[in-house]
C-alpha cells in the first residue's frame, strides 16, 4: 500500500468534545468546515494515487500468480524426478539383495566343494596306499612262489592262479585311482566355475553399491531442491495473500474516496487558508533548492530496482542514527502522521499544488495532523519502524500522486542540512 492510502483512511483530527456542545449553528458548521479542510484537499489526489496503485499491485498480484505457477511446475517436475530416483533406489536394493543371497550361496558351494576336494583326495591317497601294499604284496609272493616251487614242488598252477589274483586286485585299484582322479578334476574345474562367478558377484554388487551411492546422492540434490522450491511457494503464497489484502484495503480506501468527492462543493464554500501559507512561494519553484530532512548516508536512490521486490524506489532511503531530528523540507499542512504498513510510522505533508513530501521508519512523530510547519521544523526522529533492520528515513515527494525525484529537488546531491531557499 502506498503511502497515500493512508491520507484519508487513517487520518487523525483533533476537535474538542467541548467545542461541540455550543448551540450555536454557524459555529458548529465552521467546525465541520474545518474537519472537510483537512480532508478533502487530498482526496482528488488520493484517488489518482490510488488508482494507480491500484492497478500496478493488481499487475504485481498476476505476476506472483505467474511466479507461484512457474514455481509448482518446477517443484511438480523435482517431485518427478525424486519419484524416478526413488524408484532405482528401490530397485537396486532389490537387485543387491539378490546378488548378496546368491553370492552366499555360491560361497556355501564353494566350501562344500573343497569338503568334498578333501574327501576326495583323501580316498585318492587311501587307493594309492592300498595299491602300493598290493604291488609289493604280489611281489614278494611271486618270489616266495617262485622259491617253494623249486624246493617244495609246489604245483605251478597254483602259483599262477594266486598271481592272477593280485593282478586283478591292482587293476580295480587303479580303476579305483583313476575315477577319483576324474572326480578331482570335476571338482577342480567347479571349483574355478565358482570362483569367476564369485568375482562376477562382487565386481556387480560393487557396481550397484556405487550407483546406489550417486542415486542417494542424487536423491539428497533433489530433496533439498524441493524443500527449497515448497519454501519458496510457501512464501509466495503468503506474499500474494498480503498482496490480495492490500488490494482489499486500496479498493476500501478508494471506495471512502469517492464517497467524499460529493462534498467537493461544500470544500469550496468552507475552505480557509491561514495567512502565513498564502505568503508562501509555490513549492514547484522550490525545485532544486529544497534542503535534505537530515543529514546521512544514502543507502537507497529514486528508480532504483528494490532487493528481493520486482518494484523500484519511489524515493529515497538516507542512512542516519536513531533519534536524529527529521524536519520538514517546506511549508505546509500535515496531512498524515500515523504507523502504516511497509513505511512505519509516516509523517506526509501536503504543500499545496498537488505537491506533497512523505517522511517513513520514523522512531517518533511530533506533529498532529492538520498542523502547518515551516520549512526546518522538527515533525519527527529516525527511527527503524515499519520492520526496518537498520535505522534510516524514507523520504520521498510526489507530485499530483506520482513520485518525483528528491535528489532532483534539492540543493545538495547528498543528504545535509545545509542552509536552502526552501524559506520565502
Amino acid at each position: 500500500m502506498s503511502p497515500g492510502a493512508g491520507t484519508l483512511a487513517r487520518c487523525k483530527l483533533f476537535i474538542p468534545s467541548s467545542a461541540l456542545k455550543y448551540s450555536n449553528g454557524k459555529y458548529r458548521f465552521c467546525l465541520v468546515a474545518l474537519a472537510l479542510l483537512l480532508i478533502l484537499p487530498f482526496s482528488a489526489r488520493a484517488q489518482q494515487d490510488q488508482s494507480t496503485e491500484l492497478e500496478a499491485l493488481k499487475l504485481r498480484i498476476e505476476d506472483a500468480r505467474e511466479e507461484m505457477q512457474g514455481t509448482r511446475s518446477r517443484r511438480d517436475s523435482a517431485q518427478q524426478l525424486l519419484k524416478r530416483t526413488e524408484t532405482r533406489i528401490g530397485k537396486i536394493n532389490r537387485e543387491l539383495r539378490r546378488l548378496r543371497r546368491d553370492s552366499r550361496a555360491a560361497k556355501k558351494n564353494l566350501q562344500a566343494l573343497k569338503r568334498q576336494q578333501v574327501a576326495e583326495r583323501k580316498s585318492l591317497s587311501k587307493q594309492r596306499d592300498l595299491l602300493g601294499s598290493q604291488i609289493r604284496a604280489r611281489y614278494v609272493m611271486g618270489r616266495q612262489e617262485q622259491i617253494k616251487i623249486l624246493l617244495n614242488q609246489t604245483e605251478p598252477s597254483r602259483v599262477q592262479r594266486v598271481l592272477v589274483y593280485y593282478d586283478y586286485l591292482n587293476r580295480a585299484r587303479l580303476r579305483n585311482i583313476a575315477s577319483v582322479n576324474r572326480q578331482l578334476e570335476k571338482l577342480l574345474t567347479l571349483e574355478t566355475d565358482i570362483l569367476l562367478q564369485q568375482k562376477k558377484l562382487g565386481q556387480l554388487l560393487q557396481t550397484r553399491k556405487q550407483a546406489r551411492s550417486d542415486l542417494k546422492s542424487q536423491r539428497k540434490q533433489r530433496k533439498k531442491i524441493l524443500t527449497s522450491l515448497n519454501k519458496k511457494l510457501k512464501n509466495k503464497q503468503v506474499a500474494l495473500q498480503r498482496l490480495l489484502e492490500n488490494e482489499r484495503r486500496l479498493q476500501q480506501v478508494i471506495s471512502d474516496i469517492n464517497d467524499l468527492n460529493d462534498l467537493n462543493d461544500l470544500r469550496e464554500t468552507t475552505e480557509e487558508v491561514p495567512q502565513a501559507a498564502r505568503e508562501q512561494r509555490p513549492f514547484s519553484q522550490l525545485k532544486g533548492k529544497l534542503r535534505w530532512p537530515t543529514e546521512g548516508r544514502l543507502r537507497a536512490r529514486f528508480g532504483k530496482r528494490r532487493s528481493g521486490r520486482g518494484d523500484s524506489w519511489k524515493g529515497v532511503l538516507i542512512s542516519a542514527a536513531s533519534g536524529q531530528p527529521v524536519s520538514s523540507v517546506a511549508y505546509g499542512r500535515v496531512a498524515f502522521a500515523d504507523w502504516l504498513r511497509g513505511y512505519g510510522l509516516l509523517v506526509i505533508v501536503d504543500h499545496g499544488d498537488g505537491y506533497m513530501s512523505l517522511y517513513g521508519h520514523n522512531q517518533s512523530i511530533y506533529m498532529e495532523v492538520g498542523e502547518w510547519v515551516d520549512a526546518g521544523s522538527i515533525i519527527a526522529s529516525v527511527g527503524d519502524s515499519g520492520g526496518q533492520t537498520r535505522t534510516a528515513l524514507y523520504y520521498e515527494i510526489r507530485q499530483q500522486g506520482q513520485p518525483i525525484d528528491p535528489q532532483a529537488w534539492s540543493a545538495t546531491r547528498k543528504p545535509s542540512l545545509a542552509r536552502t531557499a526552501s524559506r520565502p
